[in-house]
């Protein structure tokens, strides 16, 4: 049984949803004013039956135990997991080691307040001048903590000694490899540091792109405890709360993608730095809106991980919709979008050569079907 199945058996939808709503019986069923809207006559109604419930006024949402939580509280799929999971007594397979997780959060945070002194300093000048010429402001740079790692292969390590951390530890991290004499060294050197953060806003790993002609031109951790390339997305603790308004998130690739959409105003843009969506990315996405413009970069692997990505969100809808012709207490499906630059421009080429306004060129978005078959 799946973690979510024995969560959902050992509670009761109308136990959890009366802690929150006051409900009145109605037959088998269970009514009240719909906690997501105001109303006078109560349209919100929970079946015990189907362990489900359902607003049929203004909302027109419903779902289960999981989605209500997730709704009333504005919190993730995860966190939610985790509340009804303790609550139910039910252990959950968290693919990870959370104390090796959590230390991990803190030897990053040391490397990046380490990356971010290093950016003022003389040699730091290289990464300054690349985001001058890209007009990103000192605003932006605190904004998502950018900085810079030294072309001294023991310049982190030093630092890290210093604070008494475990070098094992931070090699785990990836933030230290061994060289061909055995020594340990910085992993990451002469580049532009991006911090990665969760979605709780902790830091999970860096990507780092080259100031000069070194390839590849941008390097990221490798998997570790705390980071899992396929569950996250660049920029999402600081733009989650921007789509959630809007109601509509934009996906891009790459990390100065969405640091120059911040700059020029457009907080509810993400990246999926670099590859197409997963799967796990996707379901994240879902939980807090219910519109999409893909906006990959148009070169020919852009093209190709626009595909994959419709490929990744498609099978997400339809697993969706399956659910929704079993179950009348479910979401209304996702409105997903495909964006196609003028020229070939990524989004951050397009915003900064000022040729047209970011937000007309996101409301031009293609319908998914119509991207496919022009």
């Amino acid at each position: 049984m799946a973690d979510t199945d024995a969560i959902k058996s050992r509670l009761d939808v109308v136990e959890i949803i009366s802690e929150r709503v006051q409900l009145q019986k109605a037959g088998r069923n269970y009514k009240a004013n719909c906690p997501f809207h105001n109303e006078k006559t109560p349209s919100f109604i929970v079946d015990p039956s189907r362990q489900s419930w359902r607003c049929f006024g203004q909302c027109a949402e419903g779902g289960d135990v999981f989605n209500f939580l997730m709704k009333i509280d504005q919190i993730e799929f995860g966190e939610a997991l985790g509340v009804l999971a303790q609550r139910a007594g039910v252990e959950i397979d968290t693919g990870g080691d959370p104390e090796k997780a959590n230390l991990h959060f803190e030897i990053n945070n040391i490397a990046s307040k380490f990356y971010q002194e290093a950016f003022f300093s003389p040699e730091g000048s290289l990464a300054k001048t690349y985001l001058d010429k890209r007009g990103v402001s000192l605003e932006i740079r605190e904004k998502f903590a950018l900085g810079y790692s030294p072309r001294g292969r023991d310049s982190l390590k030093t630092h890290l000694v210093f604070h008494g951390v475990d070098l094992n530890k931070a090699a785990e991290c990836g933030l230290l490899v061994q060289s061909n004499d055995g020594r340990a060294r910085d992993f990451f050197w002469g580049r532009l540091m991006f911090p990665i953060h969760d979605r709780r806003g902790r830091i999970v790993g860096f990507g780092a792109r080259a100031l000069d002609d070194t390839m590849p031109k941008y390097i990221n951790t490798a998997a570790t405890p705390a980071f899992d390339k396929r569950r996250t997305l660049y920029g999402f603790h600081l733009s989650r709360e921007a789509i959630r308004a809007s109601n509509e998130g934009v996906i891009v690739e790459g990390y100065m993608d969405v640091i120059t959409a911040h700059q020029f105003g457009y907080e509810n843009v993400v990246a999926s730095m670099g590859t197409a969506l997963t799967l796990e990315q996707v379901q994240q996405l879902r939980n807090i809106a219910s519109s999409y413009v893909l906006a990959l970069d148009q070169d020919s692997a852009g093209k190709e991980a626009t595909l994959r990505s419709l490929e990744t969100s498609w099978k997400i809808f339809e697993d969706r919709a399956r659910i929704r012709n079993r179950d009348m207490f479910s979401h209304n499906p996702i409105k997903l979008k495909v964006l196609s630059l003028p020229q070939g421009k990524d989004p951050d080429e397009f915003m900064r050569s000022g040729e047209g306004e970011w937000s007309k060129v996101v409301e031009s978005a293609l319908p998914v079907m119509d991207y496919l078959i022009p």
